[in-house]
């Protein structure tokens, strides 16, 4: 693990895992568009190659950001999740939205505002803590087990 690393600063260590152009995009995707499949992805609007996905998706498994599983309904589905170390990147992901709500929308006129999905800077902390707690609910009632 420790040949992922540049150096021994905490930021930079953050970013050798999540500085790419798609590991936080496809962790958003799992958590505020409700992405599970391969396939979910790569229909998304983003449009991720999948060969760029399964070195990500490999990468974040590894780091236990990611767990797969199939449903005993379909054995031939993947399912990807988020673990307890994947949620923990909620705070990035809603910080990063609230940034660029205010940063980079004279930039971007066409982006939605963070607002567009009820949050705001003074009602943060509380939408993080429902977005956890429904993620982790919908997994609870999937029913998920190890591939």
């Amino acid at each position: 693990m420790n040949n992922k690393f540049r150096c021994n600063c905490p930021i930079t260590s953050a970013l050798d895992i999540l500085g790419d152009k798609w590991t936080l995009v496809i962790i958003k995707q799992m958590l505020l568009q409700d992405k599970k499949t391969f396939k979910d992805f790569t229909n998304s609007e983003e449009a991720i190659a999948t060969n760029i996905l399964t070195v990500r998706m490999k990468n974040l498994v590894e780091l236990n950001l990611v767990s797969k599983s199939k449903l005993p309904s379909n054995k031939k589905s993947v399912y990807y999740h988020l673990t307890e170390k994947g949620l923990s990147i909620a705070p990035i992901i809603i910080e990063l939205a609230l940034w660029a709500g205010e940063t980079l929308k004279p930039l971007n006129s066409a982006m939605d505002e963070p607002r567009k999905m009820g949050l705001n800077q003074s009602n943060k902390e509380e939408y993080i803590n429902n977005l956890v707690a429904n993620y982790k609910e919908k997994l609870a009632t999937t029913m998920y087990i190890k591939s």
